[in-house]
C-alpha cells in the first residue's frame, strides 16, 4: 500500500539533520574563535606584564624636583625616560610635544631648558628609586602637573605610560621615538630611602 505522507516525513528528517550539522559548525567555529581571542588576550597580558609594573609620580615631601620611580618587576628595564607634562593648561601634554616646543626654542615661553622638564635614566633595576629634576621654571593659567614616563622593558618591547595612566607600546626605543639628542646626560637613581 502506498502512503504519501511517509515520503514527506523522510524529507523532514533529512532537513532536521541538516540543520543539527550545520548548527554544530557554528557553535564549533564559535568556539574555536571563542577560545583564539583568550588566547590574544592572555599573550597581550603576558607581554604588558612587566610594563605594568613600572611607573612614577610626583614627591609631594621632596619639595620640587622629586621624580619617585618604581619597577616592581624582578627584571630592569633600560632606556627611562620621563617627562613633566601638564594634565590640564595650555602647555605640552605629551613628552612629544615638550621635545617639539623645547626643540623648536631655547627656552619656550620662559620654561626653561629641555633638562628641566625631562629625567634620563639608563637602567631602572626592581625597587623604588627618586631622582631629581627640577621642573617647569613656569605654569600655564589652572596648569595641573603630570607625569609620563617611557622605558624599554627586558623583552625589548618598549612603552609610555601617559600621564593619565594608559600604557602604549612604542615602535622604537624611547631615545629615538623622543628624538633626544645623544650623548644623552642621564640622571643618577638615588634610593628611595
Amino acid at each position: 500500500m502506498f502512503c504519501p505522507n511517509a515520503v514527506e516525513w523522510d524529507g523532514v528528517g533529512t532537513w532536521v539533520a541538516s540543520i543539527g550539522t550545520v548548527s554544530t559548525l557554528f557553535f564549533a567555529v564559535y568556539q574555536w574563535s571563542k577560545a583564539v581571542a583568550e588566547k590574544r588576550l592572555a599573550n597581550e597580558d603576558a607581554r604588558r606584564a612587566q610594563a605594568r609594573r613600572v611607573c612614577t609620580w610626583l614627591d609631594a615631601h621632596s619639595g620640587h624636583g622629586g621624580l619617585r620611580l618604581s619597577n616592581s618587576s624582578d627584571e630592569p628595564v633600560t632606556s627611562v625616560i620621563v617627562y613633566y607634562v601638564w594634565a590640564q593648561g595650555a602647555a605640552w601634554r605629551t613628552g612629544e610635544e615638550a621635545e617639539r616646543r623645547f626643540q623648536s626654542s631655547r627656552e619656550p615661553d620662559g620654561y626653561g631648558d629641555i633638562n628641566t622638564i625631562r629625567a634620563l635614566v639608563q637602567n631602572l633595576p626592581p625597587g623604588r628609586f627618586w631622582v631629581t629634576v627640577d621642573g617647569p621654571e613656569n605654569a600655564p593659567m589652572q596648569g595641573q602637573l603630570g607625569l609620563e614616563i617611557a622605558f624599554t622593558d627586558s623583552a625589548g618591547q618598549s612603552w609610555v605610560r601617559r600621564a593619565g595612566g594608559e600604557l602604549v607600546a612604542l615602535d622604537q626605543s624611547p631615545i629615538v621615538h623622543y628624538g633626544v639628542a645623544l650623548p644623552a646626560r642621564y640622571q643618577r637613581l638615588l634610593d628611595w630611602d
